[in-house]
């Protein structure tokens, strides 16, 4: 190996050292502007759930359960809330007498809040059972964006029976 060889050999390993360098420097950089990046939690979340439940948690498919949701609006200014239920389809979701629409397998609703405007929704929930089935234990999942941002999810578990 003569001189020349040698130079070429240093020169390929600094260029590579560089290189090398240059792309843990980058990688460095989007990893620390990740970790400085507010999360949700830390600015406050828009919308807070205050309640999700049902009521009862047991009924016969000749009742009806209520489905109770209550957000409140923590922002200064509206907030456009969309609600994504999902459940099985043996269950129906109504706000009054008219049934949710769907989007896809999921109920929608939306609605927008006021500035710390405090909701409360009460869905009528109708199960019907599959042929055999004596009881079966359903949930509804609820997804919660504000503004076309996912704020939070949700689920109750509750059971119908067949009648006596």
């Amino acid at each position: 190996m003569n001189i020349r060889d040698l130079k070429r050999y240093l020169r390929r390993k600094e260029i590579v050292t560089v290189v090398v360098t240059v792309v843990i420097v980058i990688c460095a950089a989007v990893l620390v502007s990740q970790i400085w990046q507010p999360r949700p939690g830390e600015e406050g979340l828009s919308l807070e759930t205050i309640q999700y439940k049902i009521e009862p948690e047991e009924f016969e498919v000749t009742e009806n359960g209520t489905l109770f949701l209550e957000i409140m609006n923590k922002m200064n200014s509206t907030v456009r809330c969309d609600y994504y239920f999902e459940t099985h389809n043996n269950v129906k979701l109504y706000l009054g007498v008219d049934l949710l629409q769907k989007s896809g397998n999921n109920y929608t609703h939306t609605k927008s809040l006021d500035a710390t405007e405090r909701s409360h929704l009460e869905f009528i929930v109708v199960a019907s059972l599959d042929v055999g089935d004596d009881s079966r234990k359903y949930y509804i999942m609820v997804y919660i964006f504000a503004d076309n941002v996912f704020v939070s999810a949700s689920d109750v578990d509750f059971w119908v029976k067949r009648g006596d």
